[in-house]
């Protein structure tokens, strides 16, 4: 990076990482113009190689206007075959194993579809031994022969502070309702006699003021 400013701009070719919307990675923090040490400019051109994982497709407009506004040419696989998978197909899956010869292959990332196609094609190209896993499972590699062997706490944690919380939690799960739903919170104030002092108050948090008929 700090030969970038002194290289002159066609000979330049930077390669960055925040292809998601990645608020802190390098092209996020370009599009900010925020980068301490990587600048670009009106006539420069950015190269989206990769394609939005549904649900980050906010984030990456958000990078693709940043860039835009500041006069750079943005170039997706929208308009031009610029896609590049950072998945192997199977013929290079199979090349692999050809390569490695794993007396073992344990298939991971991906549902269970996914899983079971990697084990098949495993099994396909000669590998001895294929192990199917899921979350939590504890895995024997050896001595002897692998296997599962016990199912461990696995899951998501929640933290709140200095606090972790699993999905199954009473604060989680009433969270979860409230953004689905919100609250109403009345507070009514009565004498000793247990008669109302006044009117009552009524709260509402996430929800709105208006009725139907409004």
């Amino acid at each position: 990076m700090e030969s970038y400013g002194y290289l002159p701009p066609d000979k330049v070719l930077a390669l960055c990482t925040g292809s998601q919307g990645e608020p802190r990675a390098a092209l996020s923090r370009i599009a900010r113009d925020e980068h301490p040490e990587v600048t670009l400019a009106k006539g420069d051109r950015v190269i989206f190689s990769s394609r939005a994982i549904p649900g980050n497709e906010k984030a990456v407009g958000e990078v693709i206007n940043g860039l835009v506004m500041q006069g750079i040419e943005v170039i997706t696989d929208r308009t031009h075959l610029v896609h590049v998978s950072g998945h192997p197909r199977r013929d290079e899956l199979r090349e692999m194993i050809g390569w490695v010869r794993p007396q073992l292959l344990i298939p991971v990332h991906g549902e269970a579809l996914h899983l079971f196609e990697h084990a098949k094609l495993a099994r396909a190209a000669g590998v001895p031994k294929v192990l199917i896993c899921r979350n939590g499972d504890l895995v024997k590699l050896g001595p002897g022969e692998p296997g599962i062997i016990e199912e461990l706490p696995s899951g998501r944690l929640y933290k709140d502070g200095s606090i972790l919380e699993d999905s199954k939690s009473r604060a989680v799960v009433e969270r979860r309702r409230l953004a689905f739903a919100g609250c109403a919170f009345i507070a009514i104030a009565v004498t000793e006699k247990g008669e109302l002092a006044d009117d009552p108050e009524v709260d509402l948090v996430g929800i709105p003021e208006k009725n139907t008929a409004g």
